[in-house]
């Protein structure tokens, strides 16, 4: 369970200052990403270090328990699904391009941060 809670911090924490930052600097980070899809070593490198926190995460977090740490071991296999992804399909990413910085997903990110913040910063009181 503290693996769980740790994860969740950690989530969450990514998670809500990226939404707050969408919010507060968007037309840094729609430069930002303009960039990245012009930066065809950062996406494998961006690929090669989700493998192994995907790796990292299921290795010591991987059970379902019918609960609430499910989220991180379904996100755990995503994280590894990604980097997997952008390592045998590096042009995948470019589907996605529409969609950042859309309000969906501002909105996404800021529920998935309040969601995992929910978890680690309150279940562990």
């Amino acid at each position: 369970m503290e693996v769980s809670i740790l994860i969740s911090k950690i989530f969450g924490t990514i998670y809500l200052a990226l939404g707050i930052g969408l919010i507060v600097s968007k037309d840094y980070y729609k430069k930002m990403f303009d960039k990245l899809f012009d930066n065809s070593p950062v996406i494998y490198l961006i690929g090669f270090i989700l493998v192994i926190l995907g790796w990292l995460m299921l290795y010591n977090h991987n059970t379902f328990n019918s609960d609430w740490t499910d989220i991180i071991t379904v996100m755990s296999w995503l994280v590894l699904f990604k980097g997997i992804l952008l390592l045998v399909f590096p042009t995948y990413i470019y589907s996605f391009r529409p969609l950042l910085g859309s309000k969906f997903i501002i909105v996404l990110v800021l529920i998935i941060g309040l969601v995992f913040a929910n978890f680690g910063f309150l279940m562990d009181i």
